[in-house]
């Protein structure tokens, strides 16, 4: 009786408490945003996810968890080798998650967050990956396009975890986020420019992962949602 009656609360205490997901707008059209490699798809179905979750719909989130983790699948088997495993690996723990979400045995908002920062973070690896390689090969428009899901999905991570982002490191998504809008455009900017920030997303991406790895990024305390 206790736990119908604190839904409401614990609802909203869930909605107060926990890390937004979702990265600073986009400067770049919803159309060159979605050319990632992966689509918009998996980031949107699983921020639904977590809000029919913290709505207490849990078929929907159950369901919608499930098709992210079908998309990880199939981005896998076209990923190159450095990143399919990371893909496989999440799709699996979020393919676990829904079975536990459908069987109603998950009881904190952050035991999907742990579940989608590996997710998350997967693609921002795999984006990350693919845009170096299509910089490489005198691809400025598709590099600039991955750039961007890189530096996007690399946020979700961070957030999801709890994972504090340095100023430094706010600044440097910022910059690709700006320096992504101007190769998609085809505008100027400096050959140099584009190494450096892909460095210095490389770099973030793999202290980022290590954090989610080890278990070493702060989280606030959990908030049980009822059964």
């Amino acid at each position: 009786m206790i736990r119908v009656v604190c839904a409401g609360f614990l609802i909203l205490g869930c909605a107060v408490s926990s890390p937004a997901l979702e990265p600073p707008g986009s400067t770049l059209p919803l159309h060159e945003e979605a050319w990632d490699g992966f689509g918009v798809e998996p980031s949107k179905q699983l921020a639904s996810a977590r809000a029919a979750f913290l709505a207490l719909d849990l078929p929907v989130s159950a369901s919608e968890i499930r098709k992210a983790a079908k998309n990880l699948r199939e981005a896998a088997d076209n990923a190159a080798d450095e990143t399919r495993n990371a893909l496989h690996e999440a799709a699996l723990g979020l393919e676990k998650l829904e079975k536990r979400v459908a069987n109603r045995s998950v009881e904190s908002v952050h035991e999907l967050d742990h579940a989608f920062a590996r997710a998350y973070h997967a693609m921002a690896q795999q984006q990350f990956a693919a845009g170096e390689r299509l910089w490489r090969d005198r691809m400025p428009r598709q590099a600039g396009q991955h750039l961007r899901a890189a530096a996007d999905n690399l946020e979700r991570a961070a957030a999801a975890s709890g994972h504090r982002l340095t100023d430094t490191t706010t600044e440097l998504l910022k910059e690709s986020r700006n320096l992504s809008g101007k190769l998609v455009a085809g505008m100027g900017y400096a050959a140099e420019d584009v190494g450096r920030v892909f460095e210095g997303i490389g770099h973030q991406v793999e202290h980022v992962g290590q954090s989610i790895s080890k278990g070493t990024a702060l989280r606030p305390a959990p908030v049980v949602v009822p059964r």
